[in-house]
């Protein structure tokens, strides 16, 4: 019978994973006049960032992929997630919240 061995961190990575999963799967989510349940699809958990993969229910189904730092709250995912384009450029749509705020020229 052979073992897997956990890392502290795979198991960290892992719970993390499992936590957002949980706090965003089936989250009712106002866009617009429309409103929408969340069906988180994946979770990648990089270095510094949560790429989290949600189906989407638009008439031409697609995904949104979020991309959240790991240290971003619930909170701003939802903020997130109620903010984007009504007409997406492309599928999936991508919104990063880890990019630097826009400097003023």
């Amino acid at each position: 019978m052979s073992t897997v061995s956990v890392s502290g961190d795979e198991c960290a990575s892992r719970a993390l994973i499992g936590w957002w999963f949980r706090q965003l799967d089936q989250r009712r989510i106002c866009h617009g006049a429309r409103e929408w349940a969340v069906q988180v699809t994946a979770i990648v958990d990089e270095e510094d960032a949560l790429w989290i993969q949600i189906a989407d229910e638009a008439p031409r189904a697609g995904s949104v992929l979020l991309r959240l730092r790991s240290t971003a709250s619930v909170e701003q995912a939802v903020a997130a997630l109620n903010s984007r384009s009504q007409t997406p450029a492309s599928y999936p749509v991508v919104i990063n919240t880890c990019l630097p705020p826009r400097e003023l020229f």
